[in-house]
């Protein structure tokens, strides 16, 4: 061992030394501080209220799969164009819909959770949270709740009998404004921000004093507070199952937040459905009307061809060119019902009757930009309802719907374009197979053209008819879009304040603040000694 070694051992033992001996003669510090701070700890616990946690469950439900059954031709090319079928819920998407602050909003509106009451019988005892329970009541008219951008926070002391009260309110970080002694309930107190109205509810019980504490705050401010103490989240993101907790002082009030959120997302998007449903069936009975007659006159005109030309057995005649154009022909029928069901789209978006109205049977379409769009519509929807005059949130989404509108005619008469293309080549590889049967009469060949036309027609007939028997299923069912697992309910135990960690915590205070109090003792005795040491010295 060097000599740094040794050194540092002696140091070593040294402190330990010196704290053992000061712990020695201050142990009446120690012994007060541990007192004082679990004092305090207990005192904490006592007066501290409990907070619980409230848990819930659902699970999301997958979108109808209704549009699966077998249209031949079509079904496969709607599969190509991610069209009728029903779509997976995407969990965290799903998760974002139902904590998004338009939620937050109508739940703090439909609960009044802006208004917190709580009440305080003495020093020792703890505070009561009430909801829906309150003896006493303050108003102001949400019109005017949702200008006011600072809290604002009632002290009411109500007298026995009821009759007057002392009110005292602070707005704006702190600064009281009203303070009134006696005053007559109810009570009309003007701020600068606004008048209240206090008074007394049915729950009121005269006899003793009651003190209050009111809080009121913009749903607003509310709802972003929702948003930190409420959480939602999946196990994995291939799990349909949503978890939600929630912490709050009030039972009942923390039940009933978990339970009516479920319930709005539920709701909403139930409307969202039956509205998007109710847009696809207006359209669709349209243009089955006018399928219908298109039908009728290629039926017409399949009949007046086989009468002109007297043609007996068209299927036995056709035989031949059918084997040989099988494959060809399929693969025109396909697109040229694709087109036509592009045109069909485009017809919607360019029509202004349709300006912003949701696009029809958007679930079959692909989920970008369509959704996307379908969303914006849905939202100035809202936005019309509630808003008032010239409203500018509603001209920004109206600009953004036509721009979206543009971008998705462009896109779709590109498609559009495409599939053109691709019916020009295949006629013109089918000219080339029509080269190697000329001998067959031209009859046959109109013939063919009449029935590949019927052929279209009808599969997109069946089509719609499907997307309307769909539609207007969803419409008079009420499906929930999550379905509970398990209701609300509440830990049996708080979750805070954690008794176990505030005694531990107050332990470690005491020891730390003793310690220090006893270290700060030890110096100013040692600087005592010093200076009476050097006193002595100098009178000898």
């Amino acid at each position: 061992m060097d000599t740094n070694q040794r050194l540092d051992s002696n140091d070593t033992k040294l402190n330990i030394t010196s704290t053992v001996d000061t712990f020695k003669r201050y142990w009446w510090i120690y012994v007060a501080s541990i007192v004082l701070f679990l004092g305090l700890a207990a005192f904490y616990l006592k007066v501290k209220a409990p907070v619980y946690d409230m848990h819930a469950t659902i699970i999301l439900n997958e979108d109808d799969d209704l549009g699966k059954s077998n249209l031949g031709g079509l079904g496969s090319l709607m599969a190509s164009f991610s069209l009728g079928g029903g779509g997976y819920k995407y969990v965290e998407d799903e998760i974002l819909r139902i904590t998004s602050h338009s939620n937050y909003m109508d739940l703090v509106k439909k609960l009044n959770l802006n208004y917190t009451y709580a009440s305080k019988k003495g020093f020792f005892s703890k505070k009561k949270f009430y909801y829906r329970d309150s003896p006493l009541e303050v108003f102001i008219p949400a019109s005017v709740l949702d200008t006011i951008t600072t809290s604002t926070n009632f002290k009411i002391r109500v007298a026995p009998d009821g009759r007057t009260a002392d009110i005292k309110v602070k707005q704006a970080k702190g600064k009281v404004v009203y303070d009134r002694a006696g005053v007559s309930l109810p009570a009309m107190v003007k701020t600068p921000y606004g008048t209240f109205r206090v008074a007394l509810t049915k729950e009121f019980r005269p006899g003793q004093p009651l003190n209050m504490t009111v809080g009121v705050s913009n749903p607003a401010v509310t709802a972003d507070d929702l948003a930190r103490n409420l959480s939602a989240n999946t196990p994995s993101k291939k799990s349909s199952i949503v978890f939600f907790s929630y912490e709050d002082a009030n039972i009942e009030r923390g039940i009933d937040v978990v339970d009516n959120l479920i319930e709005i997302y539920n709701t909403r998007g139930a409307d969202d459905m039956r509205r998007q449903a109710g847009a696809s069936v207006e359209f669709i009975k349209s243009r089955l009307e006018k399928l219908y007659t298109e039908l009728e006159s290629s039926e017409k005109s399949i009949e007046s061809y086989k009468r002109d030309n007297k043609i007996v057995d068209a299927a036995a005649e056709a035989e031949y060119i059918f084997k040989k154009k099988q494959v060809m022909e399929t693969g025109m029928i396909e697109y040229e019902t694709r087109a036509s069901v592009l045109r069909m789209i485009i017809d919607f978006l360019r029509s202004d009757n349709n300006r912003y109205s949701l696009i029809p049977f958007a679930g079959d379409m692909p989920k970008e930009p369509l959704e996307e769009y379908n969303k914006l519509v849905v939202e100035r929807m809202r936005l019309q309802e509630q808003a008032k005059g010239n409203n500018s949130s509603l001209r920004t989404i109206s600009a953004q719907i036509d721009a979206m509108r543009e971008n998705l005619l462009t896109s779709l008469e590109r498609e559009l374009a495409a599939t053109a293309i691709a019916v020009r080549d295949m006629k013109r590889n089918n000219a080339g197979t029509s080269s190697r049967i000329s001998d067959y009469p031209t009859m046959e060949k109109d013939l063919l053209a009449l029935y590949r036309d019927q052929k279209i027609k009808n599969q997109i007939y069946a089509y719609l008819l499907q997307k309307l028997e769909e539609s207007e299923l969803k419409l008079s069912r009420d499906i929930r879009a999550g379905k509970t697992v398990d209701v609300a309910y509440s830990d049996i135990k708080p979750s805070k304040p954690n008794k176990i960690l505030v005694v531990v915590l107050a332990f470690i205070g005491a020891i730390a603040f003793a310690y220090c109090a006893a270290m700060a003792l030890g110096f100013i005795r040692t600087l005592l000694a010093r200076r009476k040491a050097g006193k002595d010295k100098a009178a000898a």
